[in-house]
C-alpha cells in the first residue's frame, strides 16, 4: 500500500479526538521490532497478515495520527523529529489480527518503544465557521437542495450487490455520486448528503477544523471544483473563492474549542 492510500486502506476520516494513553490493561504484541528507515523513500507501507502488523518506512507521526484517529491539525507538542526520522516495524500478536483497522496493540507498542504518553483536552485554536455568504441566504449555482432523499435506495442497491456478489460499478471522471461524497484533488462532489461530510472533508484541505454555522437542514446535490496549492493549474480559484462563487458558502476565521491529542513525552525508540 502506498502512503497516499493508508486513510482509505484503514478507513479513517476524524472528526475528533477518541483515543487515551496506553494502560496496563492495553493488549500488546508478543514480540515488536522497531529498526530505523534510511533509505529515503517517501512511500509507507502498513500491513496485517494473520497475526502480524507491519509498518515500513513509517513516521511516528504517521503512526500516532492513524493509532489515536486524530488529523494533524489535532496533534499538539509533537517535535519535529516524529514526522521526519522513519522506521520499519514488524510486530506478531497472540492471535490473528482484524483487517482493515489499526491493531489496538499499536497503542501499547508506541508507549513501550518510544515512550509515548499522551492525554486529550479542548483548547481554544483558530477554526473556520462555514456560513452562507449571502445575506438573504441565497445559494450558489453549484448546489441544489434535493427533495427526495436518494440514499436509502443506494444502500439499498449496494446490499444487492453485496448478496449477488457483484462488484460495484465504475465511477466515470467527474461524475456526481447518487449518495455520497466523492473527492479528488481540486473538487468535492456531494449526492444526496448533509453538509456535515463537506464540512469534515474540508477541515484537512484548509488546515483547520470547520465547524458548521450555516443552519442549512436537509440533504443537497454539490460539485466544487478550486485549484489545489500543490496542482499544475494556478490560474483556478482558490477554495475559499470556489466556496463562495459555486457554493454560496464561506469560510470565516474565528476561534472556537477543538480536541486535541497533547504530547506529554516521547522519545526515539532504544535499539532491538
Amino acid at each position: 500500500m502506498r502512503k497516499l492510500l493508508v486513510v482509505a486502506v484503514f478507513g479513517f476520516l476524524v472528526a475528533g479526538v477518541h483515543g487515551q494513553a496506553p494502560d496496563v490493561a492495553a493488549p500488546t504484541f508478543e514480540v515488536a521490532s522497531v529498526r530505523p528507515n534510511k533509505s529515503a523513500s517517501a512511500n509507507t507501507n502498513f500491513g496485517i497478515q494473520g497475526d502480524r502488523f507491519t509498518a515500513d518506512n513509517t513516521t511516528l507521526k504517521e503512526l500516532i495520527l492513524l493509532t489515536y484517529n486524530v488529523r494533524d491539525l489535532q496533534l499538539v507538542g509533537a517535535p519535529d523529529w516524529i514526522g521526519k526520522e522513519r522506521y520499519d516495524i514488524v510486530a506478531k500478536a497472540n492471535a490473528p489480527l482484524k483487517s482493515g483497522a489499526v491493531p489496538a496493540e499499536v497503542k501499547q507498542l508506541l508507549a513501550d518503544r518510544f515512550g509515548l504518553r499522551v492525554h486529550n483536552e479542548k483548547q481554544e485554536l483558530a477554526i473556520y465557521a462555514l456560513v452562507v455568504a449571502s445575506p438573504d441566504g441565497r445559494l450558489g449555482p453549484a448546489i441544489q437542495r434535493v427533495e427526495v432523499d436518494r440514499c436509502p435506495q443506494a444502500a439499498a442497491e449496494a446490499a444487492a450487490r453485496a448478496r449477488s456478489g457483484q462488484p460495484r460499478p465504475p465511477v466515470a471522471p467527474g461524475q456526481r455520486p447518487g449518495c455520497g461524497l466523492f473527492y479528488n484533488p481540486g473538487s468535492l462532489r456531494g449526492g444526496s448528503i448533509g453538509l456535515g461530510p463537506l464540512v469534515g472533508r474540508l477541515s484537512p484541505i484548509v488546515g483547520r477544523v470547520v465547524t458548521d454555522r450555516t443552519s442549512l437542514t436537509g440533504q443537497f446535490d454539490f460539485d466544487l471544483t478550486w485549484a489545489p496549492e500543490a496542482g499544475p493549474d494556478a490560474s483556478g480559484p482558490s477554495i475559499f473563492t470556489a466556496l463562495q462563487e459555486q457554493l454560496g458558502l464561506k469560510l470565516e476565521s474565528t476561534r472556537g474549542p477543538v480536541d486535541v491529542l497533547v504530547i506529554d513525552h516521547v522519545e526515539p525508540p532504544a535499539p532491538d
